[in-house]
Formats: structure tokens, sequence, C-alpha cells
């Protein structure tokens, strides 16, 4: 069941770097950075609600290359675009009081808005709202590990910084790190400061 999640996630990241690769028109390289936190628990114990979780901490850089941000509209309104953009992270979780380095790449699919002078503030800037995959290895025997994530950033008027947060599903084999071995899901979530 494991390897075919893996496969199908394998799958599912290649099929959308492929169009990321070929989108025509030129790319930013934007730096992320991000506290991520969640819970992870061994695979034959995922299903009972006895079983105890692991609290997972950690942080990552990212490097990401994006198409150039949606315009602000000419006038008070909004604008709405697609983007697919490659990812590459690079970073530390940490479970049972031991850290391992995770290096994953993964591609993000956005819907993008753009607003000037809208809402009850009258404020102007962009929001995105994603999905991203991603797949990469963890530790020093370079265990698998998977990602699927939702997030949102954001950022006001002309401003390069954006603030942003993620949240989603997380799949990894700590091999002996773990109590028995045993692969590990979880969840995990994650507070993210970028610059494009």
């Amino acid at each position: 069941m494991r390897t075919a999640a893996a496969a199908a996630a394998a799958a599912l990241v290649a099929a959308l770097l492929v169009p990321a690769a070929a989108h025509a028109g030129p790319r930013t390289t934007a730096i992320t950075v991000a506290g991520l936190v969640g819970v992870a628990e061994d695979d034959d114990s995922f299903d009972s609600f006895d079983s105890p979780s692991d609290e997972v901490t950690g942080v990552s850089a990212q490097l990401t290359w994006e198409a150039a941000p949606l315009a602000l509209p000419a006038q008070p309104g909004y604008a709405f675009g697609f983007a697919l953009a490659p990812e590459v992270h690079l970073g530390t979780l940490s479970i049972d009081d031991r850290a391992d380095v995770f290096l994953a790449a993964g591609v993000r699919a956005e819907l993008q808005l753009s607003q000037r002078e809208q809402g009850l503030l009258r404020l102007s800037g962009r929001t995105s709202a994603f999905i991203a995959a991603r797949a990469g290895v963890v530790g020093d025997d370079r265990a698998p590990l998977y990602q699927l994530v939702l997030g949102t950033h954001a950022s006001f008027g002309e401003s390069r910084l954006r603030l942003g947060f993620e949240g989603g599903l997380l799949m990894f084999d700590r091999g002996g790190a773990a109590r028995d071995g045993a692969a590990r899901d979880g969840a995990l979530l994650a507070v993210t400061l970028g610059l494009r």
C-alpha cells in the first residue's frame, strides 16, 4: 500500500513538473523560510486513537521559480490568475529529540488574486491559494519523504515580502530512528515568510 502511494505521489510530482518547467516566460527565484510543527505516528498505530503521537518540529528553506507576480489592476478591482511553480526544500525534522535533514522537490499549483483598493480598509495587494506535492529524502539513510499540502501567502501593495501558512499530510520513513523502525504518517503545519 505504501509503495503504491509513494509511486502515485512521485508520478504526480513528475506530471506537474513537466508543464511547470515548460511554461513560457521569465521566472523569478523566491526564497522562503518556514517554521514547522506537527504530529506523526507509526504506520501500524495510525488508525488507533489510543496510540501516542510524536511531536514533529523543524525549520526549512525553500527556493521557488515563479512567473512574474500578477499585476495589480489599474483601477480599483480584482484580477485573477493561475500559475505552476517548481520548488526545492532543504530543512530539518526533529522527532524524539533527534533531528534529521531532509531535501525535497515538488511543484505548486496556485490560484492567484490581485486587488486594488478593495474591502473595508481599501487594501491593495496579492494573495495566492495553492496545493503542492513534494517528494524527497530524509536522514542519513536517505529514506523517502512525501508531502501533500494546501496553503496560502499574501503581500500588501507592491511589497516583495509575503507571509503565509500551509498544512498537509506527511509520509516518511526514519528507519532506525523510529521506535520500532516503522514508517511514519502525520500532519505538518508551517508558517512561512518569503521574499520574491
